[in-house]
């Protein structure tokens, strides 16, 4: 028995993995299985063959009911919080023989029953020449009983446990086989209780009118007022009755979400040029050169992957920095909220060297005093499956001082962008001059970022120290562009915040 816990499960070929498969179309790490008690995510893990959905090859997925997965000639099928995997072995001679009552190779089982605690059944059938094994290592087999379909397919044989056959006598003598008894268990039924659904109805009560009301009212940014305080409470948000950018994130979501207008959600101040004040150590423009230089594969173990699924209809990737006391991400905005500001659920990996696929580490949980659309910056905070703030153990975070970069210094980006691969990426390029943009001032960079890469790490390629975050936005110049990077005068004072936030 195997419980699914604070790491994923993994599966392939290698015997290292916690579901073996030993089938030379399976990857030796071919995918990796996730639960946080409520979803199922599958991930293919760069395998050969390809990991497939329905028969869409997909890098990462949410399973549902009545999805059909394949990895390699190994098919599951996920059902009621179940993912029943059925690999059929076809026998050598499909025409049986008749002189030695010989019988076509049964199909091989396997049902992987998957909840908040997991557990691997598992059966291993020999046929004449084919041999598979699935496995957890160092792990009790219990096998599952036999529960019997309704409507088997006609084009499969029903599976029986049958007893390993270790001496196969002469062609001229038959041998008479003796098979296990099967016990048939009575089919498990889950009645869904019954509710009876309230009449629909034209009419809003009192509450619901008041509600709306408050919501669709005209506020003003960043002003005291009972009228503010009144909108938190009903937003469920700490109520201090001041409008700011917390409020107006979940404000707007509120008002999306019943379908009314947002007309009276008020924009935030003007920005200025300047970059915020902030309690950080005095600038440091330059730093001596560590003997041998930059240690990357280091640096690289503590850059890592911000994974999203369906968040505003839409899933995939950015990266982000191991920072403070190494339980805190930095990374973009725009990676961990969709377009009306509601919060991702976001998954976070890391790879244990450069030439490694990441795997995850925690799940990652916006603070929301330390988000900025504006600036383009969030910070997170490792949870585990239970919501427990963690750490990311083994891993060094990142020092953030304000450094000022000089025109020319040569950088380099490191990051998961989607040009990259599933492996880690590091690109170079050079400070190319000061860009002023709507929300505050950044750096031009010539270093490829690319999508995938927003929120990663940006470093001096000769000391090693970290100067900025690659942001989404690009100066487009004759089809070719620019990268853009947030420096760190802009970035310590979101760090503050989320160290006070605890």
């Amino acid at each position: 028995m195997a419980a699914l816990s604070n790491r994923p499960l993994t599966i392939g070929r290698a015997s290292g993995n916690d579901l073996v498969i030993a089938h030379r179309s399976v990857s030796a790490h071919h995918a990796e299985l996730h639960s946080d008690g409520e979803q199922f995510l599958l991930r293919d893990l760069s395998s050969s063959n390809g990991t497939f959905v329905n028969g869409e090859r997909v890098t990462s997925a949410t399973l549902q009911d009545g999805d059909t997965v394949h990895l390699g000639p190994v098919a599951l099928k996920f059902d009621n919080g179940q993912l029943q995997i059925h690999v059929e072995l076809e026998p050598d001679d499909p025409t049986p023989d008749t002189k030695t009552n010989r019988k076509p190779a049964l199909a091989a089982a396997l049902v992987l029953v998957i909840g908040l605690a997991v557990a691997v059944p598992l059966l291993v059938q020999q046929s004449d020449d084919t041999n598979l094994t699935a496995a957890l290592p160092e792990t009790p087999v219990t096998p599952a009983p036999t529960t019997p379909e309704s409507n088997p397919p006609t084009s499969t044989v029903p599976v029986t446990t049958v007893a390993p056959t270790t001496s196969r006598a002469p062609a001229t003598t038959a041998t008479q086989t003796t098979v296990a008894a099967t016990t048939t268990a009575a089919p498990m039924t889950t009645l869904v209780p019954t509710t009876t659904a309230a009449p629909t109805t034209t009419t809003k009560t009192p509450a619901e009118i008041a509600a709306e009301a408050i919501l669709t009212s005209t506020y003003q940014w960043g002003v005291y007022s009972e009228r503010t305080n009144r909108l938190q409470g009903l937003l469920a948000i700490p109520a201090d009755g001041f409008y700011g950018q917390g409020t107006r994130t979940a404000h707007v979501a509120a008002l999306t979400g019943r379908g009314l207008s947002t007309s009276g959600v008020p924009d935030p101040p003007p920005p200025t040029t300047a970059p915020p004040a902030t309690t950080s150590p005095p600038t440091t423009t330059s730093a001596p050169k560590t003997p041998g230089g930059p240690d990357w594969e280091e640096l690289a173990r503590s850059v890592v992957e911000v994974y999203f699924d369906d968040c505003g209809g839409y899933s995939g990737n950015g990266s982000g920095t191991i920072v403070l006391d190494g339980s805190y991400v930095l990374t973009n905005a725009h990676v961990v909220a969709d377009d009306y500001g509601n919060f991702c659920d976001l998954w976070i990996y890391a790879a244990d060297s450069a030439s490694e696929t990441p795997h995850w580490i925690a799940n990652g949980r916006v603070i929301p005093t330390a988000y900025d659309p504006n600036i383009d910056l969030a910070v997170l905070r490792l949870v585990d499956l239970g919501g427990v703030p963690t750490f990311a153990v083994g891993r060094d975070p990142i020092e953030i001082k304000n450094i000022e970069l000089g025109l020319g210094d040569d950088l380099k980006i490191l990051g998961y962008p989607s040009m990259g691969g599933g492996k880690i990426t590091m690109t170079s390029g050079e400070h190319s001059g000061w860009y002023d943009g709507e929300f505050g001032e950044l750096y031009k960079t010539s270093a490829k970022a690319g999508p995938g890469a927003s929120g990663g790490a940006t470093f001096d390629a000769s000391t090693g120290e970290f100067v900025g975050v690659p942001t989404f936005v690009t100066v487009q110049a004759t089809g070719d562009g620019l990268g853009l990077i947030r420096p760190n005068s802009y970035i310590l004072q979101y760090l503050e915040i989320a160290n006070n936030a605890g």
